[in-house]
């Protein structure tokens, strides 16, 4: 078989599975439904522990590029799903922590948040 005809085939192929996918059940007239569940993670899944207690150069120039107060103490957790993503508690007091979550590569910082209550 030729490459162009591979390349047809492969065409035909590709656009019979997206019609397909588009196809609506007849007796509802809704579009199917995807065949996987999405299940929802919970902060101990995306941010496992244990909480790290050193200084990080790169959190914390994070955080003072944002213009964070009130974070002289801070422990963060490392994202499963992305070395570079950190979930990050910080407190003037050791006793009250507002959460952000944090991406020193690109330099972003989201919060502050209440902290996740499960995870002391």
């Amino acid at each position: 078989m030729s490459q162009r005809a591979v390349g047809i085939a492969l065409a035909l192929l590709i656009g019979a599975v997206v019609v397909s996918g588009l196809a609506k059940d007849k007796k509802s007239n809704q579009a199917e439904k995807p065949a996987y569940v999405e299940v929802e993670k919970t902060t101990e899944e995306l941010y496992p522990a244990p909480w790290v207690y050193e200084f990080s150069n790169t959190i914390t120039t994070a955080l003072v590029e944002a213009k964070v107060k009130g974070c002289g103490i801070y422990k963060y957790r490392v994202s499963s799903g992305s070395k570079s993503e950190f979930l990050v508690y910080c407190s003037r007091d050791n006793q009250n922590w507002k959460a952000y979550m944090v991406w020193p590569n690109i330099h972003k910082v989201l919060g502050p948040y209440a902290p996740d209550s499960s995870l002391d």
